[in-house]
């Protein structure tokens, strides 16, 4: 990121759930904390994809998931605030595939507010169950 964009604003995707999408519509940080068997011990913990679409419906674009159907957009990161908030160990980056895929990590309440605290916006995928890619629509009230 630092070689690609060092002063260039990022955007971060997390695919979700309906019941999760409304839960970060309701900007309510107690709501966000997911509980089940993958977060236990852990249920601020949310996985987001910056600055790409590589990963999508669970890794399965010729399945549509309902459960992966809605998607938050997170926009206007900068990176000079992610590495402040890894140095703080909110949350950290992840890096894949020779930096093509790079993950950012939320560890706790703290990341959570914070990004809460940044630009986003929710969508519904609105794509054919045999599209290639998301087709994303605002998602209503």
């Amino acid at each position: 990121l630092l070689e690609q964009a060092p002063d260039a604003d990022l955007m971060a995707l997390r695919f979700l759930s309906e019941p999760e999408a409304r839960a970060w519509q309701s900007r309510d940080p107690e709501r966000i904390k997911w509980k089940s068997a993958y977060t236990a011990g852990h249920p601020y913990a949310k996985y987001f994809l910056l600055n790409s679409l590589r990963w999508w419906r669970g890794g399965s674009p010729s399945t549509k998931k309902s459960d992966y159907g809605w998607a938050l957009r997170i926009e206007g990161l900068s990176l000079q605030r992610i590495r402040a908030l890894e140095e703080q160990q909110a949350l950290f980056l992840d890096i894949f595939e020779d930096g093509e895929q790079i993950e950012l990590t939320n560890r706790t309440r703290q990341g959570i507010v914070a990004l809460l605290e940044e630009r986003q916006q929710l969508y519904v995928d609105d794509s054919e169950p045999s599209a290639t890619a998301p087709r994303f629509k605002p998602l209503e009230n």
